[in-house]
């Protein structure tokens, strides 16, 4: 009788145990079962939903209405997910500046502000204007078409620039000068001609040289040629330049690196488009876009900075490296 009991005690002690055991394992399987019930709130989440960018508009010749620059926005908005808000137009200055603070993220601008952002704002390439299957401008010195001046014979008379921060107007043309020995690398400008002027863009460079204000300037071929017959046999180049980097996208590098490649690539398929050519081309003054490593696009640009002998100039009234370059006063 006690042998019997024995295993009964025996049997209903096992029974327990295997029901403990099989309530144990039900609570290490619950929480699979707990995720797999709302997954969309903790595994679905876009992380980059909420992603803001500012660009900046061109502070010169932004023919973008502000229509087309609200299209423009919702096409990028579409594309990659993210909110764009366009602000300027601003200076070359503010726009560093506001790199800087993080204030803007996305740049179109020319390829000598695109080298101070780099070293100034950590400024990284996203993609360059390309015209007619090239990256690069054609530019000239220019003088009257019925002088006998010569390049070589320009010390001692007038020369006009665009501004201090223009690449084709400034940077490209005093290095012509410093290479061919008209001034020495580091010296006075003021000091090799009569007079030294800033006429702001290329219009009044030609204006200058129309009104014998001065006797050389340099512009980029495209506006020479995009000059009337008559105008055109006024002028006549007699010193070609480098060929000059084309004006490019670029952005601050302390945003996410993914997010910067997205927009970068949805600029470029947009170029490829005739809607989204022309929408760039309205508020950009850019209707192709195409890739180009850093060393590609301002190897020449760095070196024109090096034969001249200074960086990008960010304020002249107190840049004392501008002082060597700053217009004799009359």
């Amino acid at each position: 009788m006690f042998k019997r009991l024995a295993i009964l005690i025996l049997f209903f002690l096992c029974g327990s145990c295997e029901k403990k055991e099989t309530q144990h394992l039900d609570r290490t399987q619950s929480p699979k079962t707990h995720i797999a019930v709302s997954p969309g709130k903790t595994n679905n989440r876009d992380p980059l939903e909420k992603v803001k960018l500012v660009m900046s508009l061109p502070s010169i010749d932004n023919k973008g209405s502000s229509k087309s620059i609200e299209v423009l926005g919702s096409r990028l908005k579409e594309k990659t997910g993210y909110e764009f808000e366009f602000i300027g137009p601003m200076s070359n200055s503010d726009i560093l500046k506001a790199m800087q603070k993080d204030e803007v993220q996305i740049v179109f601008g020319d390829a000598w502000l695109y080298l101070a952002s780099h070293h100034k704002a950590d400024g990284i390439l996203l993609a360059v204007s390309e015209e007619k299957g090239r990256s690069t401008k054609e530019a000239a010195w220019f003088t009257l078409a019925d002088s006998t001046l010569s390049f070589e014979k320009l010390a001692k008379l007038r020369i006009v620039f665009s501004s201090p921060t223009d690449i084709s107007g400034y940077l490209f043309p005093f290095a012509s000068l410093v290479t061919e020995g008209i001034v020495k690398k580091g010296g006075d400008i003021n000091e090799r001609f009569s007079s030294v002027l800033y006429a702001g863009t290329s219009e009044s460079i030609i204006q200058d040289l129309l009104a014998k204000r001065a006797d050389a300037g340099p512009l980029l071929l495209e506006d020479f040629d995009a000059l009337d017959v008559e105008t055109q046999k006024k002028l006549k180049p007699i010193y070609s330049l480098e060929k000059i980097p084309n004006d490019c996208f670029f952005a601050r590098s302390g945003t996410k690196l993914s997010v910067l490649h997205k927009v970068r690539d949805v600029l470029l398929e947009m170029s490829e488009s005739k809607e989204g050519s022309a929408l760039l081309s309205e508020v950009y003054g850019v209707s192709k876009l195409v890739k180009r490593s850093h060393g590609d696009h301002v190897s020449s640009i760095e070196l024109a900075q090096s034969t001249v002998g200074h960086e990008y100039i960010l304020d002249s009234s107190d840049d004392s490296k501008t002082k060597k370059v700053r217009p004799t006063k009359k």
